[in-house]
């Protein structure tokens, strides 16, 4: 089981001091990352390098490098749920894309109460009407399509 304390640190002479140390991780971690992630060195070489280049203890290290694989690895998974998630936007969309392409091929049925003249009149401007609000839809959701394919296609080359 784990637990996790709380304190408030009433002399504020200190906080100077917290800060050094918070930047000193920081760096660290910024580093290490770099080191290990993007040019894939060896970590034990990278422990004794950095023991001295930062001055750290080897607690402090494994703590850093620790937290920086935690948080790598909730970053890939972020990332593949991401990738996921945009997957199933574009099945969503191209559903939407057929179903419209579907209701512009389907006639509109004409109004069949009143005067056959008007009925006829009325029916041909809705007609019209939805068929260009059908297409301006359509249209729509296909840059939506192209723009999605787009996001995945970054976040594929990323991973």
């Amino acid at each position: 089981m784990q637990a996790t304390f709380e304190t408030k640190i009433r002399d504020i002479s200190l906080y100077p001091l917290f800060d050094e140390i918070a930047d000193l991780y920081g760096r660290a971690e910024r580093h290490l990352y770099v080191d290990r992630y993007v040019h894939g060195r060896p970590l034990k070489e990278l422990k004794r390098a950095y023991l001295a280049r930062f001055g750290l203890t080897a607690r402090q290290f494994n703590a850093i490098r620790a937290g920086l694989d935690s948080k790598v690895r909730a970053a890939r998974k972020a990332h593949n749920v991401r990738r996921g998630c945009l997957r199933e936007k574009i099945k969503a969309a191209e559903k939407k894309i057929s179903a419209l392409e579907r209701g512009l091929q389907r006639p509109v049925k004409a109004c069949e109460r009143g005067n056959k003249k008007t009925a006829k009149a009325a029916s041909g401007k809705r007609e019209k009407k939805s068929q260009r609000r059908l297409r301006f839809v359509l249209h729509q959701k296909k840059r939506r399509l192209a723009k999605l394919h787009a996001e995945l296609a970054v976040a594929e080359r990323a991973s």
